[in-house]
């Protein structure tokens, strides 16, 4: 049986490391990007984020045409990953700051200044 995906933006896949901030407490983890969206991203770290956390993360410039720049995003979910063999402990889901941050123009992340409209993740 076929699932239907109710994303409203397609994912794509690309894996990266990211160094990421709790903007809310100041400190600083480490993670590993998996996909992105016009919406959000999935990455992957040690350390759990609460729901609704501010998070601001670095993504560097990739080989397929991801800008290099700072992103500002919401945590959406955290969950633990219970998988035998893993590289991070929990598997969390962010949503872009609309109003800081990316959408995507031909498959590329992308600052936009100011407001832009966006759907949902």
């Amino acid at each position: 049986m076929l699932m239907n995906d109710q994303r409203a933006s397609k994912r794509f896949n690309h894996e990266t490391p990211l160094v990421i901030e709790n903007c809310d407490l100041g400190t600083h983890s480490y993670g590993r990007m998996y996909n992105y969206s016009q919406g959000g991203i999935y990455f992957e770290s040690d350390t759990p984020f609460q729901t609704g956390t501010r998070v601001r993360f670095d993504i560097e410039e990739s080989k397929i045409g991801l800008d290099a720049d700072q992103y500002f995003a919401d945590v959406k979910w955290c969950a633990e990953i219970s998988a035998a063999v893993v590289l991070y402990d929990y598997g969390i889901g962010v949503e872009f700051d609309p109003k800081m941050n990316p959408s995507t123009g031909n498959e590329k992340l992308k600052i936009i200044k100011g407001g832009v409209n966006r759907n949902k993740l």
